[in-house]
This record gives C-alpha cells, sequence and structure tokens, in this order.
C-alpha cells in the first residue's frame, strides 16, 4: 500500500519528528514483531557511542540476510532491554537505517525491514581542488577517509574523483566523472571543495548529489555556533566582543552580540570572504593580518571569537608578536575540527567540529534523495561541540 512520505532527519540530530512515514511502497503482513534479535551487540571503545555500534548491528543483520524483507523488528522499549540501554538512544541508531532505505517505521504498524533492491550501491566523491594542497587540506583528507569508512559500512561502493584541471577548463563536468555516471558505475554523487561554476554543472548531473557547502548543502549551524561561544564569554564577564571569521554576515553577528548582551564593531569584525583583497590571502596570512588590524584600534574587544582552524593559526602568531596575554588582555574562543590539532600556548575553549557527524549528513543526504527522488532535499545544519 502507499504512504505519504516524510523524511527522517540526520542521526546526529538531537531532536527529530520521530516515526514518519518513508517513501516507497512495501507490503507489510500481519505479524507479530519478533521477541528479540538475533546475536549479542558487539563491544565497543568507550569513546564509540553506543546507538553507533547499535546501528552497525542491525545495518550487518540486515545487509547479510539475517533479517529478511518484511520482517517486523521488536518494538523500541524491547530493544533497548535487550540491549542494556534506553528508548532515545535506541530510536536514534533507527535514523540512519531508514535513511539508508534498510527499514521503514510506519506509525501504529511498526518497524518492517525494506527490500533492498533499491538502495544505493555505488556513489562518487568529487574534490573540486587539490586536497592534498589546499590550505584546508587536512580537514578534507580526514572528510574523505571518513566518507570512505561510513560507505563501506552501508555497502555502499566509494571512487574518488579528483579535479586537477585547471581551472579556466571547470565549467563543464569532469570527463571521468560524467563517463561513470554514463556507465551507472556511480549512482550519485558526493562534492566538496567546489567553487560556483562546479556547483553550477554539479547541478545539472543525472544523478542524486550532496555537498559540502553553506548554499544548499551540508553545513554546519553558524547562528548556533556563534551562540555557543558568546555564552561562554558572555558567563566570563565579557562585555564587548570580535571574530574573525570567514563566511558570516555581519549583521547577523551584530544581531547574536546584541542578543548575549555585548557591543561589538564594524572595525572589530573582520570576514574572508569580505572584500577581494582579504579573499585571496591564505588563511593564517588572513587570520595574522586581521588580528593586527583589530588590536591596532585604541579601543579593543575584551573577547574575540575565531573560525576555521586556518584562521586561527595566523591569529595566534600575531598574538604571540604582540605579546597579547589570554585571558589577562583578552578572551579567546577558537575553532578547530575533531582529531586535527594544532599548537595553541593558551588554555582556551574550542569550537569543535565532528568530522563524523559531516560525513553522516552528505551521505544521509546522498541516500534521502536517492531513495525518494526528492532532489531539493538539503539536510539541516549540523552543531558545534564547545570543549573546555
Amino acid at each position: 500500500m502507499s504512504r505519504p512520505s516524510t523524511v527522517a532527519t540526520p542521526v546526529f540530530q538531537a531532536v527529530d519528528n520521530w516515526l514518519g512515514d518513508l517513501s516507497g511502497d512495501i507490503s507489510i503482513p500481519d505479524q507479530q514483531p519478533m521477541s528479540s534479535l538475533p546475536g549479542k551487540l558487539p563491544s565497543g571503545e568507550e569513546s564509540e557511542a553506543k546507538y553507533r555500534r547499535i546501528t552497525q548491528h542491525l545495518r550487518t543483520l540486515i545487509t547479510s540476510g539475517q533479517l529478511k524483507p518484511n520482517a517486523r523488528l521488536p518494538a523500541i522499549k524491547v530493544l533497548a532491554k535487550q540491549w542494556n540501554t534506553n528508548y532515545f538512544t535506541v530510536h536514534l541508531a533507527l535514523n540512519p537505517l531508514a535513511n539508508e532505505g534498510l527499514i521503514e517505521r510506519n506509525r501504529g504498524s511498526g518497524t518492517f525491514v525494506r527490500n533492498p533492491k533499491n538502495r544505493l550501491s555505488s556513489a562518487g566523491i568529487y574534490y573540486g581542488a587539490n586536497l592534498w594542497t589546499d590550505q584546508e587540506g587536512a580537514f578534507y583528507q580526514r572528510l574523505c577517509h571518513e566518507l570512505q569508512i561510513q560507505l563501506d559500512e552501508q555497502k555502499i561502493r566509494p571512487r574518488i574523483f579528483i579535479d586537477t584541471r585547471p581551472p579556466s577548463e571547470r565549467f563543464s563536468p569532469l570527463p571521468e566523472l560524467a563517463k561513470a555516471i554514463e556507465q551507472r558505475e556511480v549512482q550519485g554523487v558526493i562534492g566538496v571543495m567546489l567553487n560556483v561554476q562546479e556547483s553550477q554543472w554539479l547541478n545539472q548531473l543525472t544523478v542524486p548529489i550532496s555537498r559540502y557547502s553553506n548554499h544548499e548543502g551540508v553545513h554546519e549551524n553558524h547562528e548556533a555556533m556563534f551562540d555557543l561561544a558568546l555564552q561562554r564569554l558572555a558567563r566570563e564577564g565579557c562585555k564587548t566582543v570580535g571574530a574573525i571569521t570567514g563566511g558570516t554576515d555581519y549583521a547577523l553577528w551584530e544581531k547574536l552580540a546584541s542578543a548575549h548582551g555585548m557591543t561589538t564593531r564594524l572595525g572589530w569584525f573582520k570576514d574572508k570572504h569580505a572584500n577581494d583583497l582579504s579573499f585571496h590571502l591564505r588563511g593564517e596570512e588572513f587570520g595574522y593580518s586581521a588580528f593586527k588590524e583589530i588590536w591596532a584600534h585604541q579601543s579593543r574587544p575584551e573577547g574575540l571569537i575565531v573560525r576555521p582552524d586556518w584562521i586561527c593559526r595566523g591569529v595566534i602568531i600575531a598574538m604571540l608578536e604582540l605579546e597579547v596575554h589570554v585571558p589577562e588582555h583578552l578572551r579567546l574562543v577558537l575553532y578547530r575540527n575533531e582529531g586535527i590539532d594544532y599548537l595553541c600556548p593558551w588554555k582556551v575553549p574550542y569550537l569543535v567540529l565532528d568530522i563524523k557527524k559531516a560525513a553522516e549528513a552528505l551521505i544521509d543526504m546522498l541516500n534521502v534523495r536517492h531513495r525518494t527522488g526528492k532532489l531539493n532535499y538539503v539536510s539541516p545544519p549540523f552543531t558545534l561541540d564547545l570543549v573546555g
């Protein structure tokens, strides 16, 4: 029987519309749910979230054929008791399986194993720049590694495409990628490190796409990120605040600062994308010059937020050169990517991006677009953690 479709939210989103129907047709037999699932939940490292282990365990049971199509899973409360966890953890673990098309959850009927024939089985990862030489290369190398791990877990065969053509030739699809799509070797494409031209032709491909981009793609929640950092600085007594960033609107920044009872000024706000001169500076060079400009003001902010990490490094060099001490002269909140550390001589709080979350969101977006045909679906922005 046919049902209206809704989209399940990503696994890491804290609150979602629980148990929405997924698109597609499925024959639901009139049967009782299983009393329990076969096998024990594999043990894992303490740092590994339990919901991830539950997700992988269920994924293995389904893809190995131990759980057959149309099998009705035990209720979430039963699974929580079987695995010695809580209701919310099991519910969170089911989200990615629904997005991958492995299960279908129906209000009032239960959770059923889907027929895997329409699942995504191959995906291309397209890089619009050289991830080995770009200033953000360390992040994208880790993202590439994490994408391959998660695609392998979902039995989706990854294929990497790095565009080494001169910029003047990137107004059309990469021939190798176009050929792979034509020969049905790639069913969907994940795009990262994209410029405007690449984004345009990527949209014209005949397969579903997802991208790491602030526009029509997966991205971090800038408003929530700044909100976390401003809360921290407000608790530390800051009344004035500045920011050195990339790709942030000053009007939004001013509004957020004001909401936390802090004053900011245009001269204390430096955005790398604000003008052609700063845009063409490398990240460290921009961070270095931006901090010196702010510190040259007669009136200086009591707090400063800096992102992303390649700008942070330049700011740290400038602060050391000017002998600016933390927290005596300035309260500081920096940004870093999980697992990609850099040297900072002060103990400061960090806004931390979990690269696993970014990879999950990209694959989730591709899975949903492939399964539902809703090519305008965009994964919700993900939030960062404040550590330290």
